[in-house]
């Protein structure tokens, strides 16, 4: 790919491996907003829950501008920064990966957690594939009691796709994320959900 140009992964995927007798399990993500990454990363470890360690790291922007990384209770430096460093590498933006290890019983050293949680991030990234960035918005809107059902099904309607939302019927919580140039119709579409009583709030992000 030109080295001048900046991406997004195509597709999530995951990726495991077996080191040492840890498992270690990568997922990709598109995202673009931090909250988003927290959504995702909330739905990680309600999948996985049992696992030792969540280490991720995110890209955000145009040019990938906005960045974050975390350890996940590994030792500093040793888990977020790889992940982060094959994001870069791979040029990549709206982007988030997550790398969940297992722990086997036998410790890696400092070492062989940078050489694992880089190596599963590379691999995940590898097969997720990549498509042209194109800048997303990215709304969150709290439902009306009762009007979830209803709001979802016009939602999903609308997207043509659920790649990107994010649904939590407790809360009365829906959160999606749309390219820049439908901002117009989209906030249309969500004042007269605003008339109508069904939605209470809209944040925008992006």
């Amino acid at each position: 790919m030109p080295r001048n140009s900046i991406y997004t992964i195509q597709n999530g995927q995951t990726f495991e491996f077996v080191r040492e007798r840890s498992r270690f399990i990568a997922l990709s993500f598109h995202v673009c907003s931090p909250r988003e990454s927290r959504e995702k990363l909330k739905e990680v470890m309600e999948r996985f829950p049992q696992a030792t360690h969540y280490a991720y790291a995110f890209r955000l922007g145009p040019k990938g501008e906005q960045e974050f990384a975390s350890d996940g209770g590994e030792p500093k430096g040793s888990a977020g920064w790889p992940i982060l460093g094959a994001l870069r590498r791979h040029l990549v933006t709206d982007t988030m990966v997550v790398v969940l290890r297992y722990f086997g019983g036998k410790k890696l050293g400092i070492r062989g957690l940078i050489e694992s949680y880089g190596y599963a991030a590379e691999k995940v990234l590898e097969i997720s594939g990549y498509m042209p960035y194109v800048q997303k918005i990215r709304f969150t809107v709290k439902l009306a009691p009762n009007a979830f059902d209803l709001f979802v099904h016009r939602l999903l309607g609308f997207l043509r796709s659920k790649d990107g939302v994010y649904l939590d019927r407790a809360s009365g919580v829906a959160a999606f994320s749309i390219a820049k140039n439908r901002e117009k119709e989209v906030e249309e579409l969500l004042q007269k959900e605003c008339s109508k009583g069904t939605i209470i709030e809209v944040i925008k992000e992006g």
